[in-house]
């Protein structure tokens, strides 16, 4: 008697191509978050900066 595992398991282990990429990226959003949401806050703040710029200074 084993505990906790299956000896007659069918299931392939292989890696599937296309889960390997989807889990890379989301690792690397996971592991990046912050960055890429004070990334994309920067963005957007310069971006607003420079529209009221432009509408003040023309």
């Amino acid at each position: 008697m084993t505990l906790g595992r299956v000896e007659d398991d069918d299931r392939d282990d292989r890696p599937v191509r296309g889960r390997v990429r989807r889990d890379g990226v989301r690792r690397y959003l996971r592991e990046n978050d912050l960055t890429l949401v004070m990334l994309s806050l920067f963005a957007v703040c310069l971006v607003g900066q420079g529209i009221a710029g432009f509408r003040v200074y023309n």
